[in-house]
């Protein structure tokens, strides 16, 4: 076969732009296409070249956060470019896609390429929907997931990855400690130093490459404050906060003490204003520290009700608190000349908007709505008559329907007319309730194409990392729609299940959809006991379909390879788990809690036992986490 011969040329000085050369090169030769890289020089129209360049063409508000790129390119001659030097990297994927690669998740075995190279004309120019498109870490994770993670977003469009933590080193040792499986054998864990290492160093370095939104931090500034590494949850002792700093802790109760037991979720005295000076030099000794980021999240603890009901504090809302330490930080960033990006958020306790401070500065700041207790039946909807409730310290109920959430990001839109973004949770938890993925993609669907109309530019999807199970047609859903909003949910799907299982996609759409709609859509909305009939029949249906369509899935994976028998390995593991998770609430809805109970501890045992075979897509740690809770009363 004789090799097709072209050139990429891009500029010089640009690391990112010579990475997306590269990328293109190594795609193409997976195509029998020779491909020579060279720096920028005057296009010879008698060869056939591909340049990738940054453009002063389009009309963005923000070079740096925002994204956009044309594409015009026959038979392997002609230009991408880009707003930015990411931008232009993002159309080189875009391109591979429209000549038929396609990048379902994370990994080489997420991975797709044409059987050959056909004739092609891709001549597109696109902004996209939203400024905002990223995925914040989570979950048990090995080092080689978040790699292969911060690899993948911007193949399917994404700008931003969140590394959370001033350390993250709970989800690092969370995976390697194999926590909540017995069957799995506890690896070496990373210290907290070389955690931190590894998030500066090399994390830091493969987004760069990338030219991906670095945003960072969030947990960890009160501990900080009070000189306490906040690393995670665990409970501790009072004798981790020097004596010289307990009196600083809120007051709950009549008592200054860790809330809960857990330094993370113990939130300061904010109207000392020594406290406010402290969590403000945190901040910027974290930025001097750490140049490379991009976006530092400002948040408090973590929790909600655990508020200081000190005379003094109770005088104010947290979050006039809360903005006064804002403003405070802006001007210390400013004395500095810093200028990252900062993001607050509207979270717990934090979602009463202030009533007496306001934001100085708005260009300093991104507001972030994070609806953490709202329900995910139903799509957040553009418009809604519910009110605020009176705030009423630390016995305040935190909302769930979806009306009364847009409420209050209605009510903090009133006060801060900035940049904003929505923090989501869609595949935190319910990735362990709808077993097919269908019905929650569609919320999600509908929830990003509303975005616009209630004020909000993008998503930072809070989530497991590992949520490619059974299908990844949620994460397609998510990258797709940030990015153009208008696509159609049905269109999506057909395209995606094309893309991913050719021509069993129907067969597998018509399965997942049945099992989303028999595991989740028609069940209760919590998982707590209760007896149901009615949602024990659906059950029962969903255990009947796992169990007919196994023998299809063992068929297609046996006369697969690579991609595709990773695809359907995922379908196969999943379906056993989606099928003694119905086992176990088909007793719960039949009122056998012993019954139930003895079919979850079943499901525990075969997801420990196979975990390592779809160890991409399915977290078992945040599963057993998440769902032991349900069980164990």
């Amino acid at each position: 076969m004789n090799k097709t011969m072209i050139t990429v040329l891009y500029e010089k000085e640009s690391q990112i732009l010579q990475f997306a050369a590269s990328e293109l090169k190594k795609y193409l030769e997976k195509l029998w296409v020779q491909v020579s890289i060279l720096p920028y020089h005057t296009p010879d129209y008698f060869l056939k070249e591909i340049v990738l360049e940054v453009s002063e063409e389009f009309e963005v508000e923000n070079e740096k956060l925002d994204d956009g790129y044309e594409i015009c390119i026959d038979n392997l001659s002609g230009y991408i470019r880009g707003v930015n030097e990411r931008s232009v990297l993002l159309g080189v994927y875009r391109f591979l896609k429209e000549i038929g690669f396609s990048f379902l998740r994370p990994g080489i075995f997420g991975e797709k390429a044409p059987q050959y190279l056909r004739e092609h004309h891709v001549n597109l120019r696109e902004l996209p929907s939203y400024r905002h498109r990223g995925i914040c870490i989570e979950g048990a994770v090995s080092y080689e997931n978040v790699l292969e993670m911060i690899d993948w977003l911007p193949k399917a469009g994404m700008n931003s990855y969140f590394t959370q933590f001033f350390v993250p080193y709970e989800f690092f040792r969370s995976w390697y400690e194999h926590r909540n499986n017995p069957h799995a054998v506890p690896e070496e864990v990373p210290s907290v130093e070389e955690a931190e290492r590894f998030i500066r160093e090399t994390v830091s370095e493969q987004m760069k490459l990338r030219g991906l939104l670095w945003h960072a931090a969030g947990h960890g500034i009160t501990t900080a404050a009070v000189q306490v590494q906040g690393l995670g949850w665990d409970e501790d002792d009072i004798s981790i906060v020097p004596e010289e700093f307990r009196s600083w802790l809120a007051e709950v109760s009549g008592e200054r003490k860790l809330f809960g037991g857990i330094a993370l979720n113990t939130h300061l005295c904010y109207s000392k204003p020594e406290v406010r000076e402290r969590i403000a030099n945190v901040v910027i000794e974290y930025l001097e520290k750490n140049p490379g980021v991009d976006v530092m999240h400002f948040w408090l603890a973590d929790a909600s009700n655990n508020s200081c009901e000190c005379e003094d504090c109770r005088r104010r809302l947290p979050a006039d608190w809360y903005v006064e330490m804002l403003n405070l930080v802006d001007e210390k960033m400013t004395e500095k000349g810093l200028e990252t990006k900062i993001v607050f958020l509207s979270y717990c306790d934090l979602l009463w908007p202030p009533k007496e401070t306001r934001i100085q500065n708005e260009e300093r700041f991104l507001f972030m709505f994070a609806p953490i207790s709202r329900s995910y039946k139903q799509a957040l909807p553009t418009e809604t008559d519910a009110k605020i409730p009176e705030f009423s310290l630390n016995h305040c109920k935190m909302p769930d329907a979806v009306e009364e959430n847009l409420a209050f990001l209605n009510g903090w839109k009133q006060v801060f007319g900035g940049d904003s973004f929505i923090y989501d949770y869609h595949y935190m938890w319910n990735l362990f309730r709808d077993w097919g993925d269908f019905y929650e993609a569609r919320v999600l669907w509908q929830d990003i194409r509303n975005l616009e109309e209630i004020g909000l530019n993008g998503y930072m999807s809070c989530q497991e990392t590992r949520a490619f199970a059974p299908t990844g047609l949620g994460m397609f859903i998510l990258s797709e729609t940030l990015w153009k909003k208008e696509q159609d949910f049905g269109e999506l799907v057909d395209k995606y299940f094309q893309l991913a299982y050719g021509e069993h996609g129907e067969e597998i759409r018509s399965y997942v959809e049945k099992l989303s709609r028999l595991s989740y859509e028609e069940q209760p909305e919590s998982d707590r006991a209760g007896e149901d009939l009615l949602a024990a029949e659906k059950l029962e249906a969903g255990i009947r379909l796992t169990e007919e369509m196994r023998p299809r899935l063992e068929h297609f994976m046996q006369q697969a390879a690579g991609t595709d028998q990773v695809s359907y390995e995922y379908l196969l593991s999943h379906g056993q788990a989606a099928e003694l998770y119905m086992q176990a609430m088909l007793e719960r809805r039949r009122g056998k809690e012993e019954k139930a109970k003895e079919a979850y501890e079943r499901l525990k045992i075969y997801l420990g036992v196979s975990e390592t075979r779809w160890q991409g897509g399915f977290d078992v740690y945040w599963f057993i986490r998440h769902l032991d809770p349900l069980f164990k009363k």
